[in-house]
């Protein structure tokens, strides 16, 4: 049986190194959502279809990632907890830098029903509006 930790990995990896949202969609629960943090960042909570929104939005002004990496990453009961680091190049060519936490909470039949991410402020700062154009 794959665990949580294991699936968090593979969709991660297919995400950041292909680009493609489908390797997370595919986990993520019909009751899914998300919220990015800190509330400074100023982006509120999200369904799932909200969700995919965004992230289809982020991914098209992502030119490639060129380094994304787990630092840490463990599993507790029905969460998955981790930290990554991923550099990427936006399509008009900036560089975006970002270290991130996430907690991911599991339920039922093993689909992700609750993500939260606490990103580099500076960073998302200084790109947030050019990821989400």
């Amino acid at each position: 049986m794959t665990t949580h930790v294991e699936k968090v990995k593979k969709a991660f990896t297919t995400f950041y190194t292909e680009l493609d949202i489908n390797a997370v969609t595919v986990y993520w629960a019909d009751s899914y959502r998300s919220q990015i943090l800190p509330e400074s960042l100023g982006q509120k909570e999200q369904n799932r279809e909200e969700s995919i929104a965004s992230l289809t939005k982020m991914l098209g002004n992502i030119k490639e990632y060129t380094n994304f990496e787990f630092v840490e990453i463990f599993e507790n009961e029905n969460k998955v907890t981790g930290h990554i680091r991923t550099a990427a190049i936006l399509k008009d060519g900036t560089e975006y830098n970002n270290e991130a936490v996430f907690i991911l909470t599991f339920e039922g039949e093993g689909k992700c029903t609750y993500f939260k991410q606490f990103n580099d402020s500076l960073a998302t700062a200084k790109v947030g509006e050019k990821l989400r154009a």
